[in-house]
């Protein structure tokens, strides 16, 4: 049986203590205020940041139209790492965002990994998916520099 499966990675630099990017992240419902694909974001089960806990996510599709996305904690490190994972479009999706302490602030890397027959058409724009992911960490780093006092 065919399995694609592909990956991408984005890593940034944020300026601001690593505990301090973890609470504006951890701050689900205002995922929507730093990034401009996700209209929505609203816990639906569990207790928040919790293994186990649901989350849903309404965001713009590939082609513009809104989608749902519901997903599942599967790893919680407050502060340190979070992994979460969501099936859709014949694909499983497994999301990581990993925090670490850097000189003079948070290095962020967020790892997007798909695999499934849906994965295999993703696949042929993934340069396209690796720039959606650049532009949200962008804004979380724009949005956390702003909100956070110095």
């Amino acid at each position: 049986m065919i399995n694609p499966s592909f990956q991408i990675v984005g890593e940034t630099h944020i300026r601001v203590a690593r505990g301090s990017v973890w609470r504006v992240f951890s701050r689900l419902e205002d995922w929507p205020l730093w990034n401009s694909e996700i209209i929505e974001a609203n816990w639906v089960a569990g207790k928040p940041w919790t293994e186990g806990a649901v989350f849903e996510l309404r965001h713009k599709s590939l082609f513009g139209a809104v989608t749902a996305t519901r997903a599942t904690l599967r790893m919680v490190a407050p502060e340190t790492s979070v992994v979460w994972e969501s099936q859709g479009a014949g694909m499983h999706i497994i999301n990581s965002a990993h925090f670490q302490e850097d000189l003079g602030g948070c290095k962020l890397t967020a790892r997007h990994a798909y695999s499934g027959i849906g994965a295999a058409g993703l696949m042929l724009i993934k340069g396209r998916q690796q720039a959606k992911l650049a532009a949200a960490m962008e804004e979380l780093k724009q949005y956390v520099e702003r909100v956070t006092p110095r």
